[in-house]
């Protein structure tokens, strides 16, 4: 702030003008994104993983009815993870619609960006490693969006 004032460039008015309509835009982005995650997260990624692990359910019962104990190790593995990890990621989003309403209610822009930063985000970071694993384990059928490769040569 020093620099632009000895160089007469911004009043110190419009400085901290400037980094308030920054802090107000950043946390503004942050909210969308945020609720954007929350929704997709609840509406999509958790009902598609919650019935592909409800197929994989179905499977373990007739291989092992047909089949005996341990012919479906595969799909019992893969459910157990799959069951994990959406648990884990509907903690973590019932956390960050906790968060986002906090950083959401701040009056003050540098407070509310403060608040994006250090808890909204690392939430966001977390669920979207947690939804990662889960799309690598879930079959195609039941991901609800396109994965990167269909997105590059699926036009």
């Amino acid at each position: 702030m020093e620099l632009f004032r000895r160089q007469g460039v911004m009043s110190e008015t419009e400085i901290v003008s400037r980094q308030e309509i920054m802090l107000e835009n950043y946390s503004k982005v942050i909210n969308i994104e945020a609720l954007t995650m929350i929704e997709m997260v609840t509406r999509d990624v958790i009902p598609a993983v919650n019935a592909y692990t409800g197929k994989l359910a179905a499977d373990i019962n007739a291989k092992t009815a047909a089949l005996g104990e341990g012919s479906a190790r595969v799909e019992k593995t893969l459910a157990k993870k799959l069951s994990a990890l959406c648990a884990d990621t509907y903690d973590l989003v019932q956390s960050l619609a906790v968060a986002e309403k906090n950083a959401a209610s701040q009056e003050n822009h540098t407070r509310m960006a403060e608040s994006y930063l250090e808890k909204v985000i690392p939430l966001m970071e977390r669920i979207r490693n947690k939804v990662d694993a889960m799309e690598t384990l879930t079959a195609s059928e039941y991901w609800p969006f396109p994965t990167y490769g269909e997105l590059l040569f699926g036009i």
